[in-house]
């Protein structure tokens, strides 16, 4: 179904809007596995084998943590090191601290990990990895207030940043795909969101409003990206194709991931949702107990991840959708 926003958007921008009659389908919600002294974990990504990636609290410091595809649950990383991505050979990328200063590091298939290069007085954020190795994130002050700076780290650990638009002041990494798409944002004398290609250019996606915020979370091998985009003051989750034209899902929240079938999954409110392609949406069901939480990714197997609970009043507990 569509919908005319009227003369606020140019005829290229119109977005189609997916309405559709939440459904509750055949879903199983599994609190994945704890180690020993665990207090709470959250999951970051999924491969298409079913490797999970993430982090727990255990005995109080954070550990890189991963859940095979049979639900084993085993330590990554020491402590103080975070997994926020995974590639779909297993190879995991994250974080840890390094003179107090959070630094980007791979953690690799023989149990190895390797330190990446930093920018002297920054604080490295991992966004994703792809099938080759490379990882991708951004690059801050430690005060937050300084320029942010989208930014690669090549197999040998060396920083490099990526090409932004003429006048962009900042610039982010949120995903990357595992052929090499990367999505985010940029800021400067026009913000949005934007794609960079495998062949490092970058691309421009629109709004659905001229001059209102937009940015990407989650992109697959098509190069096809969800993300975020205000109008009148709202955010709504959006699709944007690959040849840039957007979609708007129906209500506001937040897309996370779109896999290579086309199926997004966001958080709307407090419900965790999944979309088809063609925009059938349906809410994914909290485990027991539970009534809030957030989703962060799905593979090619329509098998979602994320968390319940906010870290605040409720602890957060990994969570895996496994669709019927």
């Amino acid at each position: 179904m569509s919908r005319n926003f009227g003369m606020a958007l140019s005829a290229a921008l119109l977005a189609t809007v997916v309405v559709a009659a939440p459904a509750h389908a055949s879903t199983t919600a599994v609190e994945l596995d704890r180690l020993p002294g665990t207090t709470e974990q959250e999951a970051a990504a999924i491969n298409d084998a079913g490797v999970v990636a993430g982090s727990a609290t255990i005995d109080g410091s954070t550990r890189a943590v991963k859940w095979d595809a049979d639900g084993t649950v085993s330590a990554v990383g020491g402590p103080n090191t975070k997994a926020k991505a995974v590639n779909s050979s297993g190879v995991i990328a994250g974080e840890t601290k390094v003179s107090g200063a959070a630094v980007a590091v791979r953690f690799d298939l023989d149990g190895t990990h390797t330190v990446l290069g930093a920018i002297p007085g920054h604080n490295a954020v991992v966004t994703g990895v792809d099938d080759a190795g490379v990882v991708y994130g951004y690059s801050l002050e430690p005060s937050g207030v300084g320029a942010w700076l989208a930014v690669r780290w090549d197999l040998t650990g060396v920083l490099t940043p990526l090409a932004v638009p003429d006048g962009t002041t900042t610039s982010q990494v949120s995903a990357v795909s595992p052929n090499g798409f990367a999505t985010g944002w940029v800021e400067g004398e026009r913000s949005g969101a934007v794609r960079w290609n495998p062949d490092g250019s970058v691309t421009r996606l629109p709004g659905l409003e001229e001059h209102r915020r937009a940015r990407g979370t989650g992109v697959n091998r098509h190069g096809d990206v969800v993300g975020t985009a205000e109008y009148r003051s709202t955010m709504y989750s959006v699709r944007w194709n690959h040849d840039g034209t957007i979609i708007q899902f129906d209500g506001s929240g937040r897309a996370a991931w779109i896999n290579d079938e086309g199926v997004v999954v966001s958080t709307v409110g407090f419900k965790a949702v999944r979309w088809s392609p063609t925009g059938e949406r349906t809410d994914l069901r909290w485990p027991t107990g539970s009534y809030l939480g957030r989703v962060t990714a799905i593979n090619s197997s329509g098998v979602v991840v994320g968390h319940s609970g906010d870290g605040t009043i409720d602890p957060k507990n990994a969570v895996k959708w496994v669709l019927g």
